[in-house]
């Protein structure tokens, strides 16, 4: 049961003033509590009901986003407009709660509703990683996101260079068709279990592939690795059942134990002939 509040505060405080809502008639709450008000936000906001609707414009005010994700999780009424492209646009963006990537897309190539659904279910660390996100970013720190299972971002940042050990552990959502062509860097197991991660190629700036770094990717789908790489770690693609590449980089020098266990489709070929020719631990 929400608790009783008193009348919402002004909507003036409030620095989203110029949201546009296509359904910008004047709306009357007259019977309930609310005077007919022009402003957008209350336009946005005057279907729901008065305790609701209290409770989401004290949270705003007080720049409160915890207040506001959870009346997104537990009110259905709120959820509709939370998610709602123009609510994200006018409210999280202008106060700073979502990263502007830019002024076509929404973050990690989302549309606003895809990005607001997810950023609802993360925890207090894996939402400040998120939101440290910009078009600026060099580096994904170790364990940003390990274990976000409802991580689904669609690119990374495209001036990244490295990735940190565990960043994406285990992120079963994170389905990126790519990865940018700046990053020279993965820590171990920076992508491990990321069974949705069906990347076809590897920027080509990559020399070394560390311990565990796609280890049961199981959507994997290279078929081609990077032309400058040296080395491969220990079980970097173990388990990655979709991988299907037809030949090694001229310049391998070093691949380790059980990098390609588990990887049917390499088997038999002339893949497997290099690969045992350099260590024949490796499958």
């Amino acid at each position: 049961m929400l608790p009783s509040l008193p009348s919402p505060p002004s909507l003036t405080l409030l620095t989203v003033a110029t949201l546009n809502h296509p359904n910008s008639s004047k709306r009357d709450r007259s019977g309930v509590g609310f005077p007919e008000q022009s402003d957008p936000l209350q336009l946005l906001l005057s279907d729901l009901p008065p305790k609701i609707h209290n409770l989401v414009l004290i949270a705003l005010i007080n720049d409160d986003l915890g207040s506001l994700q959870n009346l997104c999780r537990t009110s259905w009424q709120f959820a509709d407009i939370c998610r709602d492209d123009q609510f994200w646009q006018g409210v999280l963006l202008t106060k700073g709660w979502a990263p502007d990537w830019s002024t076509i897309e929404s973050p990690g190539g989302m549309t606003p509703k895809a990005y607001y659904v997810m950023i609802c279910g993360l925890n207090d660390a894996h939402r400040a990683a998120l939101l440290e996100l910009s078009p600026t970013t060099t580096t994904i720190k170790k364990m940003a996101f390990a274990g976000c299972t409802s991580l689904a971002l669609k690119h990374l940042p495209s001036s990244l260079t490295s990735v940190g050990k565990y960043a994406f552990l285990r992120c079963t959502s994170l389905a990126l068709a790519e990865l940018p062509p700046t990053l020279n860097w993965m820590d171990s197991d920076a992508f491990g279990g990321c069974t949705s991660l069906a990347l076809t190629k590897l920027p080509h700036t990559l020399t070394s592939i560390r311990d565990g770094v796609f280890s049961g990717c199981t959507s994997l789908a290279l078929t081609e690795l990077p032309p400058a790489l040296v080395w491969i770690g220990f079980r970097s693609f173990a388990n990655c059942r979709s991988l299907s590449l037809a030949h090694l980089p001229e310049t391998i020098t070093s691949i380790s134990n059980y990098a390609f266990l588990g990887c049917p489709q390499l088997r038999g070929g002339e893949f497997e002939m290099e690969v045992r020719e350099i260590n024949p631990n490796a499958m």
